[in-house]
């Protein structure tokens, strides 16, 4: 999805950089980080909270059993946390080739790959000893060297045209948060009401459910992402 997105406003950052219209192009790049966010954030939390019936469902059958679930849940559930990541840096690394720079997301992404390399050396043994499976580390870092990745490319890109919307990303992003920490309620007490249903009806159901759950919420919050979703458009 974040690579859809990317693909479609790249022109715009493009006509925008060409005439340095800053103005417009910090807007349109903070516009469409917080729609990226604020669909990625129930989606994190839906993989984490219904990783388990979500796996089941697809993959355990045959060979793959219930230990092999367990595994991929872990590993899913820490992936999850860089969702945000992976999303924001499509959108922010395109910002960078308007203004005709490539080097900077390269140099980055490489720094990353080292940090990512480090914790990888690292984290599988902490996890280890502290008795979970050491795979789930190597998920964390992944995820952790992206959300450094993002945040070090959204410090460097705001050094080339000026701050962002800092005040409105962080509103949207709380708003958003607040709204699927609900949805993780619902869906939490979901899984413990039809805990013997099967893997079809809680995961699928789940996923409807969270919908509704977070969409409702997001309205209650003011959160508006078809109107980002026209602002980006129209611009």
């Amino acid at each position: 999805f974040a690579q859809a997105v990317g693909t479609a406003v790249f022109p715009t950052f493009a006509a925008q950089a060409a005439r340095r219209g800053w103005d417009e192009m910090r807007h349109t790049l903070s516009v469409t980080l917080q729609a990226v966010f604020v669909l990625c954030l129930p989606a994190t939390v839906g993989l984490i909270v219904l990783g388990r019936p979500l796996v089941s469902l697809l993959f355990e059958r045959g060979a793959f059993e219930t230990s092999s679930t367990e595994a991929v849940t872990w590993a899913l559930a820490f992936y999850a946390l860089g969702l945000i990541g992976h999303a924001g840096l499509e959108i922010i690394a395109r910002a960078f080739y308007a203004l005709h720079d490539t080097a900077t997301p390269v140099w980055v992404g490489g720094v990353a790959m080292g940090f990512n390399t480090l914790l990888s050396l690292t984290l599988p043994s902490v996890f280890a000893s502290l008795g979970y499976p050491p795979h789930a580390g190597l998920a964390l870092a992944n995820s952790i060297a992206t959300l450094m990745e993002l945040a070090a490319l959204a410090v460097l890109i705001q050094r080339r045209m000026g701050r962002l919307e800092n005040e409105a990303m962080k509103g949207t992003l709380t708003k958003s948060g607040i709204a699927a920490l609900g949805m993780a309620g619902v869906l939490f007490y979901w899984q413990q009401w039809l805990p013997d249903v099967g893997p079809l009806i809680v995961g699928g159901g789940g996923i409807a459910l969270g919908v509704l759950v977070y969409l409702g919420l997001a309205w209650l919050l003011r959160l508006r992402p078809l109107t980002w979703a026209r602002t980006i458009r129209s611009d």
